[in-house]
């Protein structure tokens, strides 16, 4: 009973945190190892999909050509990507230190975003 349990919290947790990623007002996209977006929000289907999911697509076929020569690289970190509507920053962090995924998460933030805040996503 105690397995049953934590398996439903742990369902209903993960729930909830799809649902937060799925209610941010940035673009996150979440690309595995292989190269496959395993997980993207409705923002990142606008910004970067024309409307169109990018779940279960190949980074290398959607993503701008500044995304994939960074993933490429093995690079992480920030980098600049300018847009028709302007700069934007793209926050690149590795998944992996708190669960089983690998891959990387990308957050996408208008420039001038709060300097605390991308402090804070830093670490």
């Amino acid at each position: 009973m105690e397995k049953q349990h934590r398996l439903a919290l742990d369902e209903a947790s993960l729930d909830i945190a799809r649902e937060i990623l799925h209610c941010m007002p940035l673009p996150i996209v979440g690309i595995d190892d292989e190269g496959m977006m395993v997980f993207s929000n409705p923002e990142a289907d606008t910004l970067l999909g024309d409307g169109d999911t990018l779940l279960g697509e190949s980074a290398a076929h959607r993503l701008p050509p500044e995304f994939i020569a960074r993933l490429a690289e093995g690079l992480g970190g920030d980098f600049s990507w300018q847009t028709s509507a302007g700069l934007r920053i793209v926050l690149c962090r590795r998944m992996g230190s708190q669960s089983r995924s690998r891959g990387r998460l990308l957050v996408v933030m208008p420039q001038g975003t709060d300097e605390a805040l991308m402090k804070r996503a830093a670490q």
